[in-house]
């Protein structure tokens, strides 16, 4: 009977040394940190592509947690790079309450991708309702959590986006717009289907005061 010889490598280095029959499994480590900051009760997870602008944010507040590589290696100063395992051993004790700011181009990307293709859907359908005229205000968030679903007979963990509607005279004080049932669930299921890593959206009816017109 042949035997067959397995050799495991990791990283760049791994792929280059790598003889024979390969098989090369590609994981997007900076992924699938996110749930595991949020599943820790980490306060807030900011994206930050420039690793210059992520190191500056560390030395302006040093409570925050840094984490990110580039080309593999932990940026300057970060507390940790993009490993889930090693993110676990930390565990809830080290990020519960914490701002985590997180050096992802990938990750800035792909959030800011699907923040356009939401804030359309939601300006296109209020246009469709001939509501457009009627709305001081309309916009989509994502948010900083991610959430569980169902796809199939799967389980999702992914992000949620929220709906602001509000009208306003001057911006110091708003009303939430009341949307039409119909609207909302328009909004709502062209987003989940066609937004990429969206499983729930939700509608903010704060006025403000004492809530702000915007998310922060």
């Amino acid at each position: 009977m042949p035997i067959m010889k397995i050799i495991r490598k990791s990283c760049a280095q791994g792929a280059r040394e790598a003889q024979g029959l390969t098989v090369i499994i590609d994981v997007f480590r900076a992924f699938t940190c996110e749930p595991f900051f949020f599943h820790f009760n980490a306060r807030e997870v900011i994206l930050e592509a420039d690793p210059h602008k992520a190191t500056a944010m560390k030395r302006e507040h040093p409570d925050f947690v840094l984490v990110g590589e580039v080309n593999e290696v932990p940026i300057e100063g970060a507390d940790l790079g993009n490993s889930p395992t090693d993110i676990v051993r930390r565990g809830e004790a080290y990020f519960r309450g914490k701002t985590v700011v997180h050096r992802t181009t990938a990750g800035v990307t792909g959030v800011a991708a699907a923040l356009e293709k939401a804030d359309e859907i939601v300006l296109e359908e209020i246009k469709k309702a001939g509501l457009y005229e009627q709305i001081w205000q309309s916009f989509a968030i994502i948010l900083p959590i991610k959430s569980v679903g169902v796809m199939g007979d799967e389980r999702t963990y992914e992000n949620v986006v929220a709906l602001r509607c509000v009208n306003s005279i001057d911006g110091m004080t708003a009303d939430w717009v009341k949307l039409p049932n119909e609207v909302l669930g328009k909004i709502a299921n062209r987003i989940i289907n066609s937004v990429k890593g969206v499983n729930r959206v939700v509608y903010d009816v704060s006025s403000k005061p004492p809530a702000t017109i915007e998310w922060e």
